[in-house]
């Protein structure tokens, strides 16, 4: 069988990158022929895609590349065809090649600045009544009300291309359940919720991994992403001035690279917690588990609806802490292994002290037969569902 997957520029790496490359690899290890195209590629870490399966699309400009990725799409008609990024450009291509699609919509525009469908005036009253009380609301409202007249025009103009290529589309993937009613409500599109995906034998080695850490100062937390403003990294170096302030002996560790982390030093040394809150840069693949298994807590607070690592760590055997901008499981709620904290530094820290003195109420096993519902054979089977119309 063969598969193709569009990723607009593979340039950065996070959450969304690491999705396709590990989508590649399991399509790979299950004999099938995939095609990665891009209209750019740099050597990322973490992902690793055979030369021969990559196709870099020529050509210098939107348009341009928009037309050589239609001739690179036609000459695969019969493949299945899914676009993890840029669906614009995509849907344009796709269209002029005859081929029918799956889509993934990384993000739900109400916990993002960059996608701007729901600014346009047709969408906007209902935003307004689906996203009111979101901790993103007043800014979103802001940022629209600073529009220009110009912009206002190119974002309705565009919003229409954007909604005719996913309305097109025979699937839409979305990482929540959260991201499904915002489809419907907001632009009344039908979207399918995957959420995953780990190896099961990550699953099987459950059994081997590290007890869960006594409870004893320091308290050791860990946070792996890309360092962003909107990975909201701040909260976190904010919580541990706090847990410090009240007597806890903290570290911090911080993996991962990008443009904030300077500025994220200075506001750690401002708040008087540099020495403990420490700058790991890119973490290699086999040195995670190590990472993983010296921490009481994986702590990620982003504006994200579905985070890439969760799944990881519980596979360690380790707790989580999320923020509470969206969907959070009760079940495992419940279970002691993850907790949700408003986006603010006292309420964070309040969630670090009381995570650490909850007991799980799963034993190992159970959380097996939980994570087994997000591994690769069953998001995929939801994928090829989905793209069938078939339920999964």
């Amino acid at each position: 069988m063969a598969t193709v997957l569009f990723y607009k520029r593979l340039v950065t790496l996070g959450g969304a990158e690491v999705l396709l490359g590990q989508h590649y690899a399991w399509l790979k290890e299950q004999g099938e022929d995939v095609t990665v195209i891009s209209f750019e590629v740099a050597d990322l870490e973490r992902i690793a895609i055979d030369p021969g399966d990559l196709v870099v699309v020529p050509g210098s400009g939107a348009r341009a590349q928009t037309r050589a990725l239609a001739g690179e799409l036609r000459a695969r008609r019969g493949a299945t065809v899914i676009c993890h990024s840029g669906y614009i450009e995509f849907g344009v291509a796709a269209r002029f090649a005859g081929v029918d699609y799956g889509v993934f919509v990384h993000q739900p525009t109400t916990m993002s600045f960059n996608e701007q469908d729901k600014f346009a005036a047709r969408f906007w009253p209902r935003y307004q009544g689906f996203a009111r009380h979101d901790t993103m609301f007043q800014r979103l409202t802001d940022q629209r009300n600073g529009l220009s007249t110009m912009k206002r025009l190119y974002i309705e103009a565009r919003s229409r291309i954007s909604q005719a290529v996913l309305r097109r589309a025979k699937a839409i993937f979305v990482l929540s359940e959260y991201a499904v009613r915002e489809k419907r409500e907001i632009f009344g599109l039908t979207a399918t919720y995957l959420s995953g995906a780990i190896t099961p034998d990550r699953v099987e080695a459950l059994a081997s991994k590290p007890d869960l850490r006594p409870v004893e100062d320091p308290i050791e937390l860990v946070s792996v992403s890309r360092i962003d403003e909107n990975k909201r990294i701040e909260i976190l170096i904010e919580a541990v001035a706090e847990l410090r302030k009240r007597g806890r002996a903290v570290r911090l560790r911080l993996g991962g690279k990008g443009p904030a982390t300077e500025d994220l030093r200075a506001r750690a040394a401002e708040l008087g917690v540099g020495d403990c809150v420490e700058f790991l840069g890119f973490v290699p693949e086999e040195d995670i588990a190590d990472l993983y298994a010296g921490m009481d807590l994986f702590a990620t607070i982003d504006w994200a609806d579905y985070r890439i690592t969760t799944y990881e760590v519980l596979a360690e055997n380790r707790r989580v802490i999320v923020s509470d901008d969206t969907d959070v499981d009760p079940a495992l709620q419940a279970s002691g292994y993850l907790f949700a904290s408003a986006p603010e530094a006292q309420t964070l820290a309040d969630t670090i002290e009381r995570a650490l003195e909850t007991p799980v109420t799963w034993d190992r096993a159970q959380l097996a037969e939980y994570l087994t519902n997000f591994t690769w054979p069953v998001y995929l089977s939801r994928i090829t569902a989905a793209l069938e119309g078939r339920n999964a």
